[in-house]
């Protein structure tokens, strides 16, 4: 299975005031959806999804819980800094990721998942292509993929 990463959409590829259907808010990158996105999502996979009211816009949101953690980088093919022991900022953080340019998961690593996070305490959110693909086909606003295969 091929996994691909999402990120909340950048400006430009949505118009001003347009509605989105996906978001990721605070430090966490908590992932933020409408009904429509929802029912993408419960439709592929069983995630739990918590009804929250988003200041200033209609109802209707949902934040999505991701429960599955995988350690699951191709560190081989993945372009990665990572914090080190010696850091002059954050020692604590050693070993974890500081930065990506380029992340490539390992199918077998990820166990099978439509849809998980990596284990190393990054937001970083990776979608099985038939999810993507479902996501594309309703016309969700707000998902951008970038390609996490080799």
């Amino acid at each position: 299975m091929r996994l691909t990463q999402v990120r909340t959409a950048g400006s430009g590829s949505v118009s001003p005031g347009e509605r989105l259907d996906f978001s990721q808010a605070g430090y966490a990158s908590v992932p933020v959806l409408s009904d429509r996105a929802a029912k993408v999502m419960a439709s592929h996979v069983s995630v739990p999804l918590l009804p929250v009211t988003v200041e200033g816009t209609v109802p209707g949101w949902s934040i999505m819980v991701v429960p599955w953690l995988a350690d699951a980088l191709d560190r081989a093919h993945s372009n990665v800094e990572y914090f080190a022991k010696n850091d002059p900022v954050r020692p604590d953080l050693a070993g974890q990721i500081k930065s990506a340019f380029k992340l490539i998961i390992d199918p077998e690593k990820a166990g099978g998942h439509q849809l998980l996070r990596l284990s190393n305490g990054r937001p970083y959110l990776f979608f099985s292509s038939a999810l993507k693909t479902a996501i594309e086909t309703a016309g969700l606003k707000g998902f951008r993929f970038i390609s996490a295969g080799a």
